[in-house]
C-alpha cells in the first residue's frame, strides 16, 4: 500500500469514525473548500439524470446545521468498507471506492438508510487531501 493510499483510506475512516460519534468538527476536515455534493433521490436512483444539488456548495456553517439535523435523531448503523483506492499518474487526485451502509433516526423520528457504492474523489491541498465530489448516495 503506497503513503497515498494510506491518507485517503484514513480519510474515509475519519469520516466514519465522525459519524459514528456525532462530531461534526471532525467530519468538515474531509471536505474541500470547492466541494459539490450530488444526491440520489433516494437510495435506489441510480440514474444521475435525477440526481440533485440539496445543499449547494461546501459552506461550513451550512453544512454543519445539516449535520446537526440528521445527529440529533442519533446514528443507528454505520459501515464503511473501502473497496478500491486509485490515485492519478500525477499523485494529486485519488478516488475512494466504499460500500456505505448509514442509518440514522430523522427529527420525526423516523429511520433514514444510505446504502449503497460510492465514489469519493479527493484532491491535493497542499499538503492536505480533502474530499472535492461525492458520486452516490
Amino acid at each position: 500500500m503506497t503513503p497515498v493510499v494510506e491518507e485517503i483510506e484514513e480519510i474515509v475512516q475519519r469520516e466514519g469514525s465522525a459519524w459514528d460519534n456525532r462530531d461534526i468538527d471532525k467530519l468538515l476536515t474531509v471536505f474541500h473548500d470547492d466541494m459539490v455534493w450530488v444526491w440520489p433521490q433516494t437510495g435506489g436512483s441510480h440514474d444521475p439524470l435525477k440526481w440533485l444539488i440539496e445543499v449547494g456548495g461546501f459552506d461550513r456553517e451550512r453544512w454543519r446545521a445539516g449535520w446537526e439535523g440528521i445527529f440529533k435523531g442519533g446514528v443507528t448503523r454505520n459501515v464503511r468498507d473501502i473497496r478500491k483506492v486509485t490515485v492519478s499518474p500525477e499523485g494529486d487526485a485519488a478516488v475512494a471506492i466504499v460500500d456505505v451502509e448509514v442509518e440514522w433516526i430523522n427529527e420525526g423520528g423516523e429511520p433514514v438508510s444510505w446504502i449503497g457504492r460510492v465514489s469519493k474523489v479527493y484532491s491535493k491541498m497542499g499538503a492536505e487531501w480533502k474530499m472535492i465530489t461525492h458520486n452516490g448516495l
